[in-house]
């Protein structure tokens, strides 16, 4: 779940790698040196926090910025979803 990624990212990518089988490094978690290989991250403003460390400020971010409009309108359609996934409803 990106929330416990975000808030444990050193604790969630060890049992990540222990899943693939993979050697975990804890320099992992901020190892930026990739990053000149995924395309056109350093040239688009949407992509800048991947050169940022993990943070766990953007949580939440997405439902702060809908209105009491769409919450009500969304809440028909997902509030089951969000309670069986352990996630407050969409009003919250």
């Amino acid at each position: 779940i990106y929330e416990d990624l975000v808030s444990s990212p050193a604790e969630i990518v060890s049992q990540l790698c222990t899943f693939l089988h993979v050697d975990y490094r804890a320099d992992i978690i901020d190892d930026l040196g990739a990053v000149d290989t995924l395309g056109d991250v350093t040239m688009r403003a949407h992509h800048a926090s991947v050169l940022k460390p993990i943070s766990d400020s953007n949580i939440g971010k997405g439902r702060r910025q809908l209105t009491s409009c769409q919450k009500n309108s969304l809440r028909t359609l997902i509030d089951g979803y969000l309670e069986l996934y352990g996630y407050a409803s969409c009003l919250s």
